[in-house]
C-alpha cells in the first residue's frame, strides 16, 4: 500500500470501514495478549484514576475495540456498553470480560460516527486510542457529545505528536506501519477538537507508552519493506537525523521507542456552570 500521492506527499485519505476492520479483526489476539502492554496494570490504573466515575454511572465507550477502557471502569460504574465497528475486537473483549468475572459490560456492534442511541443517554462516554483512525475527528467526538448527559462527562485517549512540526513524518511512519492510522493530532489539536465539538477540557493527564519494535510490528502484520523503512527512519534520528516524533532510544542495547498518550476529560458545554 502506498502512502503517497502523485506528487509524492504523504496521502491524508481516509481508511474506510472495511479496512478499519480487516486491520482490526488481525489485531484483535494482540489486544488480549497478557505479555503485551494493552494488558499492563499500572495502564489500567491510570486510565482510572484520571477519569472521573460515580456508583450509578452508565458508560458508552466508543470505538471500543475488546473494551480496555470501560473494562477498567467497570468495576467503579453500574454499567458499560461498548460499541465497535469488528465483530472479532467484541469477541475478544467479551472472552476477556467473562474470564475475568466482568459482568457488566455489553458488546455491541456499530459505528462511532453514526451511533444507534438517542441523544443524552450515558453519564460518561470515553474514547481510547480511536481518533488517529478518523478522517475526521468532529464527527465520533459530536457523535460522544451527543449521548452524552448534559451534566455528563466524556474522556478521550488518544496518541499525540508533542511537536507540531514533527507530525507529517510520525504519520507518515504510522499509515507505514498500519493502513487503518489516518492522523494522531497535536496535543493543541486534540484539545481543540475536543473544545470545537462542544466541550470544555477540565483535566488532562500523559501516558507515555514505552514500545518495542519487533511486538509492535508483528500487531500489524507489517510489511518487512515497511518494517525496514520505520527502523531505518529511528536509526536515522538516533545518529542525529530527522525526529521521528516517537523518541527512539537504544536501552541495554534494544531499540524501544514511545507513543505518548493524551487523556482529556470534557464535560459538555451546555452544562459548563460559569
Amino acid at each position: 500500500m502506498s502512502d503517497s500521492d502523485p506528487s509524492g506527499r504523504p496521502s491524508t485519505a481516509a481508511p474506510n470501514s472495511d479496512e478499519v476492520r480487516r486491520s482490526f479483526a488481525n489485531q484483535a489476539a494482540a489486544f488480549e495478549d497478557p505479555a503485551r502492554h494493552f494488558s499492563n496494570p499500572d495502564l489500567a490504573a491510570w486510565m482510572r484514576d484520571n477519569t472521573p466515575t460515580a456508583a450509578t454511572d452508565v458508560v458508552l465507550e466508543v470505538a471500543a475495540g475488546t473494551a480496555l477502557f470501560g473494562r477498567a471502569l467497570a468495576p467503579s460504574v453500574a454499567a458499560v456498553v461498548a460499541v465497535d465497528l469488528t465483530v472479532e475486537m467484541l469477541e475478544a473483549g467479551k472472552a476477556g470480560a467473562e474470564a475475568a468475572g466482568i459482568r457488566n459490560v455489553v458488546f455491541e456492534l456499530g459505528d462511532a460516527t453514526a451511533m444507534p442511541y438517542l441523544g443524552a443517554s450515558f453519564d460518561l462516554v470515553v474514547s481510547r486510542l480511536a481518533v488517529h483512525h478518523f478522517s475526521d475527528p468532529a464527527v465520533p467526538l459530536s457523535e460522544m457529545l451527543r449521548v452524552c448527559r448534559p451534566d455528563g462527562t466524556i474522556a478521550v485517549i488518544d496518541m499525540v505528536v508533542v511537536d507540531e512540526e514533527q507530525k507529517d513524518f510520525f504519520n507518515e511512519l504510522e499509515r507505514r506501519r498500519d493502513p487503518a492510522h489516518t492522523s494522531a493530532l497535536s496535543r493543541r489539536e486534540l484539545a481543540a477538537a475536543i473544545t470545537a465539538a462542544g466541550a470544555a477540557v477540565r483535566h488532562t493527564a500523559t501516558w507515555d507508552n514505552v514500545l518495542q519494535p519487533a511486538a509492535w510490528f508483528a500487531q500489524t502484520h507489517t510489511a518487512p519493506a515497511d518494517v525496514a523503512h520505520i527502523t531505518a527512519a529511528w536509526e536515522d534520528e538516533l545518529a542525529g537525523g530527522r525526529p521521528t516524533g516517537m523518541d527512539p532510544r537504544v536501552v541495554d542495547g534494544h531499540l524501544e521507542f514511545v507513543h505518548r498518550w493524551d487523556l482529556l476529560v470534557a464535560v459538555p458545554a451546555s452544562g459548563v456552570r460559569h
